[in-house]
Parts: C-alpha cells; structure tokens; sequence
C-alpha cells in the first residue's frame, strides 16, 4: 500500500471536522424545537465527509473511490439546493424531478466511468457541480434580499466563490488537459488545478459552518419566541385569574347575602314575637326565644366564617358526623317557617350514617334544599309537604328531599346548581350554586329531578364515613 500524502491528510482532516460539526449540530439541534426541512444541510455535511474521505483513499481504491467521492460531492450540494429551497417555500419534501436527476447522474457517470477517460466523467461533475452552485449563487443573494441576515451574505460570497472554483476547473480540465491522471484522478492534478480545489476545500467548509450557525441561530430565535409566547400566556392566565377572582368575589358577596338572610330571617321573627310579648306582659316562653336568639345570631356569625374558608381553601380538618344531627339542626332553624307556612316534613329511612365533613356547612347544605322547597310551596294551594328520605348505596349516604309541589322547569333543570340559575322568580340562584360547591369539597354531588308524580327531588350523595348499628330511627312529622 502506497504511504499516505499530505493530501490525503488534509482531506481526512476535513472530513474529521465536518463529521464533528455534524454530530454537535445534531445533538443541538435535537434537543431545540426544529422542524424536518432545517436538516438538509446535516445530510449534506455527511454527504461531503463521505466524498473527502472517498477522494483521501483514492490512491489505494482507484477509480472506485473516485466514483463514490464525486457522487457523494453532488449530493452534498443537492441538499443544500434542498435547504435553500426549503428557506424560500418553506417545503420540505424532496421534489421527483430532483430524485429522477440524480439517478440519471449516477447512471451516466457509471456509464462513463466504465468507458470514458477520467477527463470526460470529471467534465461531468464539475459541469453538474456548476449548475448547482449556480442556483445556489442566486437563491441566496434572493434570500439576503428578503431577510438581510450576515449568514445568508457570507453564504453568497462562499458560493460564488466555489462557481468561480468549479468554473475553473471545468475550464482548465480542457485547456490544459492532464494525461497523467489514471488511476489516482483527483490527486495526481497538476498544481494550478490543486491550488484551485482546495480554495473550494476551504469554501465548502466555510459553507457547511455558516449554513451551522444561521440554522442554529434560527433554532434559538424560535425558542426564544416561544419563550415569549409562554410569558406572554402566563401573564394572561394571570390576567384571567384577577378578572375570576373579581367575578369570584361577587359570587361570594351574594353567596354570603343569601345564607345570612336564613338565621336573619328567623332573628326578625323572633325579635318581632318577643317585642309583642313584651307589650303584652307575655313572658311566658320568653327564655326559650332568647336562648334562640343567642343561637341564631352566632350561627350568623360562624356561617361569615365558614364561607370565607369554604371560597378560599379546601376543607382541611372534617370531623365524623352522623347525617342524622347534621340534618335535625337544618330543620329546627327552619322550624318556625315550617309552621308559618303550614308545611309539614318527614323523616324517614336510615338516618344512622356516619360522614366526614364540616357541620356548618353540610347544615347549609340542607338548609338550602329544604329552604327552596319553602319558597315553592308557600305560594301552593292545598297540602304542603316535604319528605327527606336517607339511605346507604354502594359506600355512599343517599339524601333525597322531596316536595309536592309543581317541581322545576325543564328549561332550566339541566343547568340547577350553576350560579345565578333559579327555579323561582325572584331567586338568586346562589343557594343551590353554594350547595354544590360545599358538596364538592365534601366529595359529593347533587342530582335535581323531577318526580313522576310531580313535585321536585334533590338527591345528596356523601362518601359513606362508617355506619353505626343503631336502631332505626322513628320518622319525625313537624
């Protein structure tokens, strides 16, 4: 084996060097958000490593090397004319005109390297190499007009100086014709032909490391817009969450408006009662109705407390509760409308269930449902009747209230629960919007339904806590 040339050196040393700028602007390049068309050039680098490392063997490889050296040269430039015209219309695919031209190429430089000197196949891919470069030349300077980048400018001024190489070269393998270049080819040229091959030596290089940091330089520009783009979404997510919280704090002016005016209503009832007792020397009872009064006015105060927590954070400490109490409470706060309005209530069915839960608020929970039955069926003709019926299904307390009245508008049924969504006239829609949402953070849900036989069904589930064995409780008639 013949020993090893300064040249061959050199062009290992090239292709070393472009191997390792490919596989740091992969690396880069995969980590980055990149599209498919921003790779051409990559295939490319490889593409003319190949080719160096073809024409460094040559000498030991003969016209074989040569072959695969010049084939590999082309399609290196074939992808840049790719990545170029990827820059200009954004397409990515490769084009069938261009795969078919590229077959023919190889399929006659077979055929002239099989029949033809070493004159004739190298006047081939220079001239072929020249068109590329050509169209390279103008697509860039066009690309420069319309971006005004210094990579794309530097870009021009190596490509025009690879057209004037290859010109060159095609020009002097003519004029001055080497008849000593047999088998070795590219390496046996003369010196006027080897100085002009490695100006394009240095050229392709300066090439493939501008084409590296503009796609880089693009890469990084996308990322930092996208980094903008998510500033910019955090800050209207910010934005948004202000206007919420806004919105959010009318909800709970009107939450607490309407639970407040339950224990109001029953401290006006019940000042008014004990102001006529009073005039009249009445005092029979009059220490119950003041007991009531304490009562009611520091429910006022922890049912203040418990929508602050309730609107703000979860619900962190639940205590054990038997639905039972939690209920019984409800219904002798609304004990005195109860009567005021006629309206008799049952209990019945398995009132034994343990929950977990925060007592004040499931109380406003109930307080809500049998509250609405109220309002319905004060303004109703004949019989007043509500019924709240407890079970235990699959792990869960089952709470369904029922009335007689004329149950709830199909209209609305689908949306019950939603704020400012009322089944009355001149409802808030507050109520049952504040219900779910104490359900929620209790883990359970509400159901509205109407009933086959009219008259409406709010349906309670809780995750069933424990179920003590009791006694099943009597049904209680107010």
């Amino acid at each position: 084996m013949m020993p090893i040339s300064s040249d061959q050196l050199i062009f290992i040393f090239v292709a070393t060097i472009l191997l390792f700028c490919f596989g740091n602007s992969f690396a880069v390049i995969r980590r980055q958000t990149w599209v498919v068309g921003e790779t051409f050039w990559l295939w490319g680098s490889i593409a003319l490593s190949i080719s160096y490392f073809a024409y460094a063997f040559s000498p030991w490889f003969g016209k074989a090397s040569l072959a695969i050296g010049s084939m590999a040269f082309v399609l290196s430039y074939v992808s840049l004319v790719l990545q170029l015209r990827f820059w200009h219309t954004n397409k990515s695919n490769v084009p069938i005109w261009l795969v078919v031209v590229v077959v023919l190429y190889v399929i006659v430089f077979e055929v002239m390297r099989a029949t033809l000197p070493y004159i004739a196949r190298a006047t081939l891919g220079q001239v072929t190499t020249l068109l590329l470069i050509g169209y390279l030349v103008w697509s860039s300077l066009y690309l420069y007009k319309r971006q005004r980048s210094f990579q794309i400018l530097m870009l021009s001024g190596t490509f025009a100086v690879e057209f004037v190489c290859a010109a060159i070269r095609v020009a002097m393998l003519w004029i001055q014709p080497d008849s000593t270049a047999g088998t070795s080819g590219l390496l046996s040229e003369p010196h006027y032909m080897i100085a002009v091959r490695w100006i394009w030596v240095v050229s392709n290089a300066i090439t493939y490391l501008t084409v590296m940091t503009y796609v880089l330089e693009k890469t990084f520009d996308r990322n930092e817009d996208l980094r903008v783009l998510l500033k910019e979404k955090r800050q209207l997510i910010n934005a948004m969450s202000k206007i919420t919280r806004s919105h959010h704090a009318g909800d709970v002016a009107s939450a607490l408006t309407h639970e407040l005016s339950q224990p109001l209503t029953t401290l006006l009832l019940l000042s008014k009662s004990l102001s006529l007792q009073i005039k009249n020397n009445d005092l029979e009872g009059i220490g119950d109705q003041i007991d009531m009064l304490c009562t009611e006015s520091e429910r006022s105060a922890n049912i203040m407390s418990q929508i602050h927590k309730l609107l703000r954070v979860q619900n962190e400490n639940l205590q054990s509760l038997q639905i039972s109490e939690v209920i019984n409470n409800a219904i002798m706060v609304l004990a005195p409308r109860l009567s005021a309005n006629n309206i008799t209530l049952e209990k019945s069915g398995r009132f034994n269930c343990f929950v977990s839960g925060e007592s004040t608020q499931l109380e406003l929970v109930f307080i809500n449902l049998i509250s609405n039955a109220i309002n319905i069926l004060s303004n109703q003709d004949g019989p007043r009747h509500i019924q709240l019926e407890c079970s235990v299904n699959n792990n869960n307390c089952v709470v369904e209230i029922t009335d007689n009245g004329p149950g709830i508008d199909p209209s609305i049924l689908h949306s019950i629960g939603q704020i400012y969504v009322s089944g009355r006239e001149q409802g808030s829609g507050v109520g049952l919007w504040l219900t779910n949402l104490i359900l929620d953070n209790h883990y359970g849900t509400l159901v509205a339904s109407n009933q086959q036989n009219g008259g409406a069904l709010f349906r309670v589930t809780l995750p069933l806590l424990k179920e003590q064995t009791l006694s099943a409780e009597p049904d209680l008639v107010i």
